[in-house]
């Protein structure tokens, strides 16, 4: 796989992609982790325009990727879904996934405990889901924009959705000092009006903003107090 290096998702720099620089490249670690654990047959949920397709299928043990998505998405334009679906119903027969993966999906859905029901629906017994969402993250797609989820509501919805309480693992993505160095890149790229400040601030910030992620510590358990940027699931069916 040739990898470009202004791709935000594949090859995230904090010089080209100042502002998504830290989602993106703690998504992609996140991703690159569970790795080992996707194979055969693979259902991306809500996949856009399937940014880690080529990533996946070169690294995993996946033999097919599907992407299913909603019609009249902008995503769809370059790059249009496998499959098209309702948002409620996923046109598979039961047990026909070894693995499905929604990264940034679950924030959106009105109707999440009937999505991760169908997901359980289709996943083969031993199937793998994993989930990502932003915990900390401002108004996007609006007004598409639906939830921001605790670890305790994931697993809720989880086991509503008929996956057991003891195959469900929430862990967090980026602790305090990622959060911080998100809300910087974040004020900078937005608030920002003036060409010359932003680029100014941009220079200035970059040195602390590596310190920051460098020296981050995600929580390893959810207590009062603790601070996740954003929150990934795996589940086993």
């Amino acid at each position: 796989m040739v990898v470009n290096s202004l791709d935000e998702f594949i090859s995230p720099s904090l010089r080209h992609h100042y502002g998504l620089y830290i989602i993106r490249k703690l998504l992609l670690q996140n991703i690159t982790a569970i790795l080992p654990n996707f194979k055969g047959t693979l259902i991306d949920v809500g996949c856009g325009r399937m940014p880690y397709r080529a990533y996946i299928m070169e690294r995993a043990g996946v033999k097919k990727y599907i992407g299913v998505d909603w019609p009249g998405s902008p995503y769809h334009i370059a790059t249009p879904p496998d499959v098209y679906w309702d948002g409620k119903e996923l046109p598979f027969e039961e047990n026909f996934a070894d693995t499905c993966i929604a990264t940034e999906v679950f924030e959106h859905l009105p109707n999440a405990t009937e999505v991760a029901r169908e997901i359980n629906r289709i996943l083969k017994p031993g199937g793998i889901l994993f989930i990502t969402v932003p915990f900390f993250w401002p108004f996007h797609e609006v007004p598409f924009d639906e939830y921001r989820y605790t670890p305790f509501s994931l697993k809720r919805i989880l086991q509503e959705a008929g996956f057991s309480k003891d195959k469900i693992f929430v862990g967090a993505t980026g602790g305090w000092l990622a959060t911080l160095a998100q809300v910087i890149t974040q004020v900078v790229s937005i608030e920002v009006r003036s060409p010359r400040t932003k680029k100014y601030l941009k220079l200035l910030s970059k040195p602390l903003i590596r310190w920051l992620l460098k020296n981050d510590q995600p929580p390893s358990e959810f207590t009062n107090h603790t601070m996740a940027l954003s929150l990934y699931v795996i589940a086993y069916k």
